[in-house]
């Protein structure tokens, strides 16, 4: 009975661990997520990178800089806000494409060369509604790609060339 016992608790305690950091994950995405009096302040959530329109208008952006965020990226979202989307990051400039699997909304998406510029626009690329999905892409070198709520390129009159501000950031692979 007693190794029974020590093991039921043992089993008892790593679940309680388990449970608690999956409530820890859960605050780190409610408070990653600013609030309008964050925005109103000038506070930016931790994680969330801001980017800056010719217009002055700013976009929150989740930071795609390793392989398993870039192969994620939007997907299973059922909402993005019009103020937000994904910055991909890339080790170097490349021809790299999306696809929208797994994503349930539209999109708009913007390649973006080193010098932060735009390079190619996909304006609301539509969720796959069937294999093979779409892919987008450019044949230029893109180092970045904003993926952004559909609408974003029309309502900021976002166009080739326009040129976005950010921080650069080392890419992990």
């Amino acid at each position: 009975m007693g190794r029974k016992n020590q093991k039921l608790k043992t089993t008892t305690f790593i679940i309680s661990l388990i449970l608690i950091f999956i409530g820890f994950w859960g605050l780190r995405e409610i408070y990653s997520t600013p609030n309008p009096s964050q925005k109103k302040q000038g506070i930016i959530p931790h994680g969330l990178e801001t980017l800056v329109l010719p217009s002055g208008s700013i976009l929150y952006a989740e930071i795609a800089d390793t392989f398993s965020k870039r192969k994620q990226g939007l997907m299973f979202r059922k909402d993005l806000p019009s103020d937000r989307g994904m910055l991909f990051f890339y080790p170097k400039p490349g021809g790299y494409r999306i696809w929208m699997k797994n994503c349930f909304i539209s999109l708009d998406i913007l390649w973006l060369n080193s010098n932060k510029e735009i390079i190619e626009l996909k304006e609301n690329a539509p969720p796959c509604q069937k294999d093979p999905c779409p892919i987008y892409g450019t044949t230029h070198n893109a180092q970045y790609i904003l993926e952004a709520a559909s609408g974003t390129i029309k309502t900021h009159h976002l166009v080739l060339g326009t040129r976005f501000q950010f921080k650069e950031r080392k890419v992990k692979n």
